[in-house]
């Protein structure tokens, strides 16, 4: 890690630099008009927290976050670790009740998509609510090297999605690739 820049590696400064990137690219905030809307004389201050020079100001971190739009508990978790990494934030953060807080599974997802859930396209939240919604939820999903097959197959049988393969094509496919009938 270069001199200077301790906090560069943090989860909560990876999370403020993306979301600059995306206020700028979506919404047209330069990061002078950010700092001033979160009322910093020098805007490069916000460019050295997302940089990982300087350590997000606890404080700030709620004002930061509704600024980026960002949820502010799962932000101000990370800033908090980023100033605290020696606190076993797992510890009290699960000792108010057992299992996983649905909350926690919000923000999580938040987190990866870089924004508000409710803010997701329409392709996306339908594609959650299918797997949310299958009882096996593994099955779902393509990895990527799954995905060129499955492309392959839509291109030539559109309905695919919607009808899958019928006993003939599925019967042909398995000859195809050699797999014994009952197997597939």
């Amino acid at each position: 890690m270069a001199r200077g820049y301790d906090y560069a590696n943090t989860e909560a400064a990876l999370v403020m630099k993306a979301a600059l990137e995306r206020a700028n690219a979506e919404r047209g905030l330069s990061i002078r008009k950010i700092g001033s809307l979160l009322g910093y004389n020098q805007a490069v201050v916000l460019s050295h927290m997302a940089l990982g020079r300087v350590p997000i100001p606890l404080d700030r971190a709620e004002d930061i976050a509704e600024v980026l739009q960002l949820d502010k508990a799962t932000f101000l978790r990370l800033v908090a670790v980023q100033r605290h990494p020696e606190v076993n934030w797992e510890l009290l953060a699960h000792s108010q009740g057992h299992g996983e807080d649905p909350e926690e599974v919000t923000s999580e997802l938040e987190l990866i998509a870089g924004m508000p859930l409710r803010l997701l396209s329409p392709e996306h939240k339908a594609v959650l609510r299918e797997v949310v919604g299958s009882a096996h939820p593994r099955r779902r999903w393509l990895s990527e090297h799954e995905v060129p097959v499955i492309t392959m197959l839509r291109a030539q049988r559109d309905n695919i999605s919607e009808l899958g393969l019928d006993e003939k094509d599925l019967a042909k496919l398995q000859s195809a690739l050699a797999i014994p009938t009952g197997r597939a």
